[in-house]
């Protein structure tokens, strides 16, 4: 068998002799109880970075690629922790993108997950450090938000624009040098930016997000309205413009039943499933201190912005716990049940 030091020098040489093919098998036969396939690729930026695109897990080293760089990507395929890493860092971007756009929203709009999005996001937050191997940092986590942020703002039909900001956080000097598939995440993810700034800021919330007043005779606001308007058409004219409508309040339990449910989770369909509904429940916390800050006297908020504040911060640290479980090779059955609402 071969000596871990040995096995180090035999990637070093692949990567020195640009043999990324090598590298790929290499992996496979060293590690074969793992799933997914490893995929070296060089480019001209400064920090070897790892990101997921399916079954793929892709290596990203410069093309002047220190002997320090050469050590630690040695390090962590001979070792196997690349493996590990590279779902650590799916997670999280997993996790950023999820607090970063209107997934409830674009959900009812039967609009697919932003999976180009998380990839790129995956890129900038995967940096590996000099021992090989990948701690996601609170600086890495802040590169990515700011990232989210500044994303948001692009103009999605600009490429440029968008190209240019990926290749920043990559550390990327030239956009021509990314490998052909992440180029393509980058071109793709244009058209889900696009899909995002389509949809309003409302969307989030639906008909049962919010309650009706009672009028004190027996009728509620909605009732009044339609006494007093006759036709649907009218009706709902006067009551979504004239009358502010009361958001429902946020049930005081919602994060001692994610955390019950969070510690149930058996396979990928517990996984997605809790962590679909702290996102959507995130997602109308946003909204309501969205209400709140803006001011807008369309709707009733029935909480402090210091209450919202509190919950955002325990929801968003619920999500990032939910997406870090790692789920058992052999599914043992979707046993979550959610409450209405």
């Amino acid at each position: 068998m071969l000596t871990n030091g040995f096995e180090r020098d035999m990637v070093k040489a692949f990567l020195k002799s640009g043999k990324v093919e090598a590298i790929s098998e290499y992996a496979k036969i060293k590690h074969p109880s793992k799933n997914k396939r490893v995929v070296a690729s060089t480019y001209t930026g400064s920090d070897v970075r790892v990101y997921s695109n399916n079954d793929e897990i892709h290596l990203l080293y410069p093309k002047d690629v220190s002997e320090i760089q050469m050590e630690s990507v040695a390090e962590a395929i001979a070792k196997g922790t690349i493996f590990d890493d590279a779902d650590d860092v799916e997670r999280q971007a997993e996790c950023l993108t999820m607090t970063n756009v209107p997934i409830n929203a674009m959900t009812r709009h039967g609009i697919e997950g932003p999976k180009h999005l998380k990839i790129i996001l995956s890129g900038i937050i995967g940096r590996m450090s000099d021992d090989g191997t990948i701690e996601i940092s609170l600086t890495g986590i802040q590169n990515g938000q700011q990232f989210m942020d500044q994303l948001k703002c692009c103009k999605s039909e600009d490429d440029k624009e968008v190209d240019d900001l990926v290749d920043h956080y990559l550390g990327a000097r030239d956009h021509e040098s990314l490998p052909k598939d992440l180029k393509a995440e980058v071109r793709d993810s244009k058209e889900e930016l696009k899909q995002i700034h389509d949809l309003d800021d409302e969307e989030v919330i639906d008909d049962d997000d919010y309650e009706y007043m009672d009028m004190g005779d027996g009728d509620t606001e909605h009732e009044e309205y339609r006494h007093s308007y006759g036709d649907d058409e009218t009706y709902e004219e006067a009551f979504f413009s004239k009358k502010p409508k009361r958001l429902k309040p946020i049930p005081d339990d919602i994060i001692a039943y994610i955390e019950m449910e969070s510690r149930a989770i058996q396979d990928v369909n517990d996984q997605s499933m809790i962590a679909g509904y702290t996102c959507s429940k995130l997602e109308l916390v946003n909204f309501y201190l969205t209400c709140i800050d803006t001011q807008d006297c369309r709707y009733i908020v029935p909480h402090t912005r210091e209450h919202l504040v509190q919950l955002q911060t325990e929801l968003g640290r619920m999500l990032s716990q939910i997406l870090k479980v790692r789920i058992p090779l052999v599914p043992l059955g979707c046993n979550a049940t959610l409450p209405e609402g």
